[in-house]
């Protein structure tokens, strides 16, 4: 079976005549007339138009072993230009500068490429630092609950001390308004100061 090409105007393309990639978009295929494997082999693979203009061509022709060559051609052409770790750490204008003459589809390849890599190390930076943050929270509570349980020992080490004063005092009060009872009020003094001294000796 042959194919030949007619526009939405009516006109027969001449089977001679080299179709231009944007001439897809209004053409219909008829079953009469072959099309020419170089009309849509021109076709920049890269072009984010592509898909739009290979939309009219049958899925026998988009996808033809030619095409599938060319594709695996240009990743392979493009991996010998240039190593990876070089082709991130050039800044754009040295890029360009080594890029100088390279086919186009190799260029746009590694361009795309580029970013590609560009965005995993940013993702993988992304992920060692938060990694890293969540690392150092936990290390900063587990050191806040070390100081909080040492306040709370020290705190509960101050309210044992105060409560034996308190008892003291209590003792000592109580002490001394009994000797006040028994004896006059100087010499209840003098003997709960004696015993104080006494007791402290």
């Amino acid at each position: 079976m042959e194919w030949s090409v007619t526009s939405t105007h009516g006109s027969v393309i001449s089977p001679n005549k080299t179709i231009h990639p944007c001439d897809y978009d209004d053409a219909v295929i008829h079953p009469d007339r072959q099309m020419r494997t170089c009309d849509y082999q021109d076709m920049d693979p890269m072009s984010p138009a592509t898909p739009r203009r290979v939309m009219g061509l049958p899925k026998s022709l988009a996808s033809t072993p030619a095409l599938t060559a060319r594709y695996s051609n240009l990743a392979a052409a493009s991996e010998n230009y240039i190593d990876d770790e070089t082709l991130v750490t050039l800044s754009v204008r040295d890029l360009n500068k080594s890029l100088h003459g390279v086919p186009k589809d190799v260029v746009t390849k590694l361009k795309q490429k580029r970013r590609t890599l560009k965005n995993r190390t940013y993702a993988h930076n992304c992920r060692s630092k938060r990694i890293k943050q969540k690392q150092e929270l936990e290390n900063e509570n587990t050191s806040l609950k070390n100081d909080l349980s040492k306040q709370k020992a020290e705190n509960h080490r101050l309210l044992q001390e105060r409560d034996r004063a308190i008892q003291e005092r209590d003792f000592y009060k109580h002490r001394l308004e009994e000797v006040t009872r028994r004896s006059g009020p100087s010499e209840g003094i003098q003997n709960s100061v004696t015993n104080s001294q006494n007791l402290y000796q």
